[in-house]
């Protein structure tokens, strides 16, 4: 077990989160780890996070990240997802996509100062560029002050991993015009050194075997307890977005 004590300086307020994580099982996504938080406030300012995704927003449900956030932030969190859903195509959970849950929660998205996009593994929209417009348009238009994150793509499938560079090209590209900071889960994966424009194709995670069921050598699902963290580490790093970081240990 290790501890360590974060604190941002988020919209005109201080949070600080104390954080005991188990790394027992970090690997298996069959059995997420395990995560305690406790937070210290230092100044009383809620703040609220959205996450929007597609399955791999069930594997940050399970080691906790809206715990998590809600004790970083304080405020009211959410992680929307339904697996096997695009921007524009819906899924096989709640069967909506993802501009159908911008819809749905409008009313909590309009209130939000965090917004975290994880999307972009399944390969179904004609054209990802117009519908990455079109998804962050609608969301500026409800929370045009909000911070945007968008996350990498860290999947290795060998059918389809030439297609998930070229995607991860695009999501780097357009992330100045759009408005958004990029989170690489391929680099939670696969280390800071890893290239997300030029996934290996095949590669397992580290500690994995291939993934069954998709037709090829590789992964698509598992180091959610990476991710996580990864996610964290953003709110504090990018000052831009989230001010400044406070370092209290």
């Amino acid at each position: 077990m290790s501890k360590v004590t974060y604190c941002i300086r988020a919209l005109g307020a201080a949070y600080c989160i104390s954080s005991s994580l188990s790394l027992a099982n970090a690997n298996n996504f069959k059995t997420p780890a395990t995560a305690t938080d406790t937070a210290r406030v230092c100044l009383n300012r809620p703040a609220s996070a959205y996450v929007l995704a597609d399955s791999l927003g069930l594997g940050l449900k399970h080691v906790g990240l809206e715990l998590t956030l809600r004790a970083l932030l304080r405020g009211q969190q959410k992680i929307s997802f339904d697996s096997g859903r695009s921007i524009t195509t819906p899924g096989t959970d709640i069967q909506k996509s993802a501009l159908d849950s911008v819809e749905i929660d409008a009313t909590f998205i309009s209130g939000s100062e965090i917004i975290i996009i994880v999307l972009g593994t399944n390969l179904v929209e004609a054209n990802f560029a117009e519908s990455q417009k079109e998804l962050m348009r609608r969301l500026k238009s409800l929370a045009p002050n909000a911070a945007y994150f968008w996350v990498d793509i860290g999947a290795t499938m060998s059918t389809q991993a030439k297609q998930w560079s070229d995607r991860n090209r695009l999501i780097y590209d357009n992330a100045q015009e759009l408005g958004y900071q990029v989170i690489s889960r391929y680099k939670a994966i696969f280390g800071p050194d890893a290239d997300p424009l030029h996934i290996r194709s095949g590669k397992p995670f580290p500690g994995y075997q291939s993934e069954p069921g998709y037709g090829g050598e590789g992964n698509i699902h598992g180091y959610n307890l990476q991710l996580s963290q990864a996610i964290l580490d953003a709110l504090i790093i990018h000052q831009e977005k989230i001010q400044n970081r406070i370092i209290c240990r």
